[in-house]
Parts: structure tokens; sequence; C-alpha cells
């Protein structure tokens, strides 16, 4: 099992660690492009997310407090647990 983080690197919240947002309904979202509107996927099963985030979608990643924010690969950190 694989767990996913990142940290923020600026701003007031610099250093909080953050994990994949979960929605309302259960759900994780990923997508391409530069609007975060378009090409978005659902994503419901948190396995499923480095799959996406390899093949160059950006996953959306919070912490308590901390409003939802798009990381992509190189910001992300996948480490074995």
């Amino acid at each position: 099992m694989n767990k996913i983080t990142a940290t923020v690197t600026r701003g007031n919240n610099k250093g909080i660690p953050l994990t994949p947002h979960r929605y309302v309904g259960g759900f994780y979202k990923v997508y391409k492009g530069g609007n975060k509107n378009e090409f978005v996927t659902k994503v419901f099963d948190e396995f499923e997310l480095e799959n996406w985030i390899h093949n160059g979608y950006l996953l959306r990643m919070s912490a308590p407090g901390v409003a939802p924010s798009s990381y992509g690969s190189k910001s992300l950190l996948i480490t074995k647990y």
C-alpha cells in the first residue's frame, strides 16, 4: 500500500503536510489541463490515485484548515507503508 503526501512550500501554511482531499461523497478529484473544471475525473478508490498521477493528472491535496490545491507528480511524495 502506498501513501501520497505533499508539503506546502510557500505562504502562511509553509511546512504543513497535505494528503489527498476527499470530497463530500467520498471521492477524490484528478484532472488534466489548466482549468480545474476541465477533464475532471472522480476517483473513489485511493489505490487508483497513483495510476492517475503517473499518467499526468493533477491531484487535489489539503489539510485541516488548508484549502484544496492542485499538485502534480513532481510535487507529490509517494511512499510505501
